[in-house]
């Protein structure tokens, strides 16, 4: 568990991972063969105060979700600024902000 941002009312965490599968042999010649390989899985929680770890996946709903007492601040950001739900920079700006204000 990686800490990304932690203010005085949010904090942010990111788990990564990785899993192996086995490789699945095709059942028959029009199905595809899987190979053995590690498979990353990547994992985000937040924090409010000091309860317990909530899991979100990041995308603007849940975001929304979230910060629903301060949603017209989270409108003005978005609206402002671009936001990458994927990147990792862009949900620690997103939690600063709204922490800020």
């Amino acid at each position: 568990m990686e800490e990304i941002f932690k203010g005085n009312s949010y904090t942010l965490y990111i788990r990564k991972r990785k899993v192996y599968e086995e490789g699945k042999k095709a059942r028959t010649s029009l199905k595809q063969i899987f190979s053995p390989g590690f498979i990353d899985y990547t994992a985000w929680y937040y924090q409010i105060k000091s309860s317990g770890l909530i899991y979100f996946k990041p995308n603007k709903k849940n975001i929304r979700t979230i910060f629903k007492d301060q949603s017209k601040l989270l409108s003005n950001y978005l609206s402002k600024n671009k936001v990458d739900f994927k990147k990792k920079n862009d949900l620690k700006k997103i939690f600063s902000y709204l922490d800020e204000n």
